[in-house]
């Protein structure tokens, strides 16, 4: 989403709300220290594909 600005808005995570994948989607993440293959639930938090764990400190979204 972008602002009167032309700038595009951040999520509380620092991201970039139009780089988000749709809940569900398998993309790879950045985090501190790893990166793991993960999805965004329907509320948004990001949980681990391999155990369904909630991640937290998610960097970035490597590929889409």
């Amino acid at each position: 989403m972008k602002d009167d600005n032309g700038d595009r808005s951040r999520n509380a995570g620092g991201e970039e709300e139009e780089s988000l994948p749709p809940p569900g989607e398998h993309v790879w993440v950045q985090c501190e220290g790893f990166r793991t293959l993960a999805y965004r639930d329907a509320k948004g938090k990001w949980k681990t594909v391999a155990k369904g764990e909630e991640l937290t400190g998610v960097v970035k979204v490597m590929k889409q």
